[in-house]
């Protein structure tokens, strides 16, 4: 047979020599296979799995392993190409992940991508084509290196919250000022995650921070946000860890033991207040026997992270002996232990445990129990300065030269409600009750602005660290005047001796974490309650709200707004933290006649 005849000239002739190849083929089976066999090829066997294609079977060894497909019409074999192995994760191994992870995964990109483009469109519109192109690398964290606290320090005050709180006031036709403060060296608390570098890498552990929407943890020694004293602290922290061998927390089964570093910095003196989070159950230390006296006997080191395994004592010992030898050169306030054996995918840094544990939780090991600091309002402050109280269990403001403007802002807007107030013969000063009050550190700054103080949080910590405060007071007035219920908002609002007081709380001052304000708070503020009850929040007249979730407040204020009951009579902003997506909204309403 003429191999020529069998080469197709032109794409059409391939095409239809193929379409005739396959009708004779079903015609008239082997015998037609044979008609189309180019010369010298050995005998073809037909493919069960495609009986539209022939394979050789080829005696050479060398070719033996090898798979050739006939292309019909066109005498050329082609090689079939193996299956590469997946990289996907099997169950059982240690990256594998369910269908419902998947899909929650996926749900999370596609949410994270759409409030990305929502954002960056809002930026623009408010910056222009040149900011947008400028700020572009920005916007994914990638234009100002790795440190996530820089996204957007060129120009704070176009970050995207920014740009829609003041969006937001200008639809309510309210001015709406933004403040801030340095951009540098600002943050005087951080609570940094420690974690395996790499797999590859010889160095045993990072002390850093997460990058945004991952647990991907980003080396940050020289962090222009922290306080120049937090990056020392870290570079000698993670060079002590990694000199000890010190194992870092594994997310994926729950195994190391320092989960992470928190930094307090005692302002008047740089000197930090470090607490190492230690991924395993309490047990005691005493310094100065070099010894432990641990709570549970059971020497089971089945379980890595309990007390009976001599494992996890050692390394926090050696820990704890390498600190205090750099005491003095590391100029450290004092050494705090958290101990949090939670789950592997808990998201709370501390472990608050429960009114019987939680103290347990908490281990002193040297210097001072309290960092106290007080703050410079220069002339728009109180006669007598408030000594405040941080131990590392409470919570404190990271950028607390910002905040004190806040507390300024507030200060005077109290001071000329006063005046309008006893223009209208009203000569005492209002009753006030503070929630979500924390130690104190924006209450006890309103002590002589207020007739009696009502402060509240459900922190157990926080009450003895309020306290002690008002006992610093000189004034035998004042402390008569202040008194703190440790419950949170609503238990706080439902108790008897509170929604008994005839008179009520004239000005309620509340600043709630980044999700606002529970939901019975806000019912109660929106005369909105179960069964029509007697709140305290009934003869309330101002409402001062501080706010570090924007989104939160703008929620929490259209259903005051709508409630028909308050009005907003003014509003601004402060960046607490430059560089990062976030604003500080400081709001006073006031209720109608």
């Amino acid at each position: 047979m003429n191999t020529m005849n069998l080469v197709p000239t032109t794409e059409a002739d391939a095409s239809n020599s193929a379409a005739k190849s396959k009708k004779i083929s079903r015609r008239r089976g082997a015998k037609a296979r044979e008609k189309m066999m180019i010369e010298g090829q050995p005998k073809l066997k037909k493919d069960n799995r495609n009986p539209s294609t022939t394979t050789s079977l080829f005696t050479n060894e060398k070719d033996s392993n090898e798979k050739a497909v006939l292309v019909a019409g066109k005498g050329k074999t082609k090689k079939r190409k193996r299956k590469k192995e997946s990289n996907v994760p099997k169950p059982g191994e240690e990256s594998y992940k369910t269908p419902t992870q998947l899909r929650n995964a996926r749900k999370r990109k596609a949410k994270r991508r759409k409030q990305d483009s929502v954002t960056s469109d809002m930026v623009n519109d408010s910056i222009g084509t040149k900011g947008k192109l400028a700020r572009k690398g920005e916007k994914r964290g990638t234009g100002r290196g790795d440190d996530p606290s820089t996204q957007y320090i060129s120009n704070p005050l176009a970050c995207p919250l920014v740009v829609k709180a003041k969006q937001y006031f200008d639809q309510l036709d309210i001015p709406f000022e933004t403040h801030m403060g340095e951009k540098k060296n600002w943050r005087t608390v951080s609570k940094l995650p420690v974690r395996r570098t790499s797999r590859d890498s010889s160095q045993e552990c990072t002390i850093g921070l997460f990058k945004p929407n991952s647990h991907t943890i980003v080396s940050v020694p020289d962090c222009t946000a922290h306080h120049p004293s937090i990056n020392n602290a870290i570079t000698s922290l993670q060079s002590i860890c990694n000199e000890l061998k010190i194992k870092p927390f594994e997310e994926t089964n729950g195994t190391g033991y320092l989960r992470y570093v928190c930094i307090n910095i005692e302002r008047c003196s740089g000197n930090p207040q470090i607490t190492l989070v230690w991924n395993s159950s309490p047990f005691d230390y005493n310094h100065n026997k070099n010894d432990y006296d641990s709570h549970d006997n059971n020497d089971n080191d089945n379980d890595k992270n309990e007390p009976g395994n001599q494992s996890v004592k050692l390394q926090l010992k050696a820990l704890i002996h390498a600190l205090h030898s750099k005491k003095e050169e590391l100029k450290i306030h004092s050494l705090w232990v958290h101990f949090n054996a939670q789950w592997k995918h808990a998201d709370n840094i501390f472990d608050f445990g429960t009114s019987t544990t939680c103290h347990a939780l908490w281990k002193h090991i040297y210097g001072p129990k309290h960092i106290i600091e007080t703050l410079d309002m220069e002339k728009n402050g109180p006669s007598e300065a408030v000594n405040l109280h941080f131990p590392p269990n409470v919570f404190r403001q990271a950028n607390l030269d910002a905040f004190t403007k806040i507390i300024i802002a507030i200060r005077k807007y109290l001071t000329q409600y006063n005046i309008i107030r006893s223009s209208k013969q009203n000569k005492t000063l209002p009753t006030c009750c503070e929630l979500y009050g924390g130690v104190g550190t924006l209450g006890l700054s309103l002590h002589d602005l207020t007739g009696f103080l009502l402060s509240s949080d459900e922190n157990p910590f926080n009450e003895d660290c309020f306290m002690k405060s008002v006992n610093c007071l000189t004034s035998k007035v004042h402390k008569d005047k202040i008194k703190y219920i440790s419950k949170n908002a609503k238990d706080m609002l439902q108790d008897d001796n509170v929604t008994n007081d005839k008179e009520g709380f004239e000005i309620l001052v509340v600043d709630p974490p980044r999700k606002g304000l529970d939901d019975f708070v806000l019912q109660s503020l929106m005369n909105d309650r179960v069964q029509n009850k007697k709140s305290a929040l009934d003869k309330t007249k101002l409402l001062v709200y501080v706010s570090c979730g924007f989104d939160a407040f703008q929620r929490d204020c259209n259903a005051l707004l709508k409630s028909n009951r308050w009005k907003l009579d003014y509003a601004e902003g402060h960046v607490l933290f430059p560089g990062s997506n976030a604003i500080e909204t400081l709001a006073f309403l006031k209720a109608k006649s």
